[in-house]
């Protein structure tokens, strides 16, 4: 890497760093002020603060193409107004080759972003949740493959699958007598919330005793037991969430059993085409900087940045959903607002060359 790479990268990077602290700083505040209600018993204050930094992993991953785009934006910004870019110009360095040097440091981003989604945000995910779960005393675990478990009472519930806060597959219910022997254990396909109270469909119970075995199938019955969809909604993880060789996992299981994809498809995609939007997001930065924005005050530059940041965030975040529910392509619903963004910086990019 040459002096001007790194002189270059290294405006960008802390550009970028300036950006994240700033904007992540103020999510996890907002996030820590609005998580006080409900502290109480182990639920102290500075578990609170624990639990809005993990939670906020997720908003870093999300927001990070901005992110990238405003500290791009910056750190150029810097350098122009103080007439380096010029100079460069000046000493014949095309645009091109001052291009290059910031996408140098656009490439790191990617990575990073590889990185940090697969190997933080998973885990800081469910860290969090089952923290937050047991200081609250809600008695809840999730974790891989054994899906969600609560104790409820003398009960132990097992659902292998959380497909929303108010269902629940492949549910498994083992009662325990005072003594701790089991009395009972109840197989349902799926368990729904409804009308304050969960109902199970297609049940199983199996009775222990003296006596034998007994068992007995019914279609439907009401099961009445303290978990909320509250819980659930706090302890689940959203597709998007999961790393991405789970992802492969649970696609598979998923087409092996004819069952729909479409949402943990676009997740897949989603966090495939991530890194990449980072590194449009950084190339987008220098025709902002060398364009029509050359003469402007840094802070109508960082205004533009956010905005168009935004811009992308809502569109990928419509895109994406309209994906799932219209069953697009998943492909096409993860790259389409990358794509759109790509061909724009890149028309901006040519009317300065």
């Amino acid at each position: 890497m040459t002096l001007l790479d790194r002189y270059v990268s290294r405006s960008v990077l802390l550009g970028t760093l300036i950006a994240t602290f700033v904007l992540m700083t103020l999510f996890v505040f907002m996030f820590f002020v609005a998580e006080l209600q409900y502290v109480r018993g182990n639920y102290t204050a500075l578990k609170v603060a624990e639990y809005s930094i993990l939670a906020n992993m997720r908003v870093l991953r999300e927001l990070f193409p901005m992110l990238a785009l405003v500290g791009s934006l910056l750190g150029l910004g810097m350098l122009a107004n103080s007439n380096e870019l010029t100079v460069m110009r000046a000493a014949g360095i095309s645009v091109g080759r001052i291009t290059w040097s910031v996408m140098k440091i656009g490439f790191w981003m990617m990575l990073f972003m590889v990185l940090f989604s697969e190997l933080v945000v998973p885990v800081s995910e469910q860290y969090g949740k089952q923290m937050r779960a047991m200081a609250l005393n809600q008695k809840v675990f999730v974790g891989g493959k054994a899906g969600l478990w609560m104790r409820d009472g003398n009960s132990y519930v097992n659902a292998r699958t959380v497909k929303s806060s108010d269902r629940l597959e492949n549910v498994r219910i083992y009662s325990l007598d005072e003594g701790g022997k089991m009395v009972s254990s109840l197989h349902a396909s799926y368990a729904q919330f409804e009308v304050d109270q969960w109902m199970l469909y297609r049940v199983k119970e199996t009775r222990f005793s003296e006596q034998g075995l007994t068992v007995e199938r019914k279609k439907k019955v009401i099961w009445p037991s303290s978990l909320e969809p509250q819980i659930v909604d706090v302890v689940s993880i959203a597709p998007i969430d999961l790393s991405l060789p789970e992802l492969v996992k649970i696609i598979s299981h998923l087409k092996l059993n004819e069952l729909n994809v479409q949402r943990h498809e676009v997740a897949f995609w989603s966090k495939i085409f991530l890194p990449i939007s980072t590194a449009v997001m950084v190339f987008l930065a220098v025709p902002f900087v060398f364009g029509s924005l050359r003469s402007v005050a840094i802070s109508q530059r960082l205004l533009n940045g956010i905005l168009i940041g935004i811009m992308f965030f809502l569109m990928n975040e419509g895109v994406t959903r309209m994906g799932v529910v219209y069953e697009f392509p998943a492909f096409l619903s993860a790259a389409t607002p990358t794509f759109i963004v790509a061909l724009f910086a890149w028309y901006l990019f040519r009317r300065i060359r």
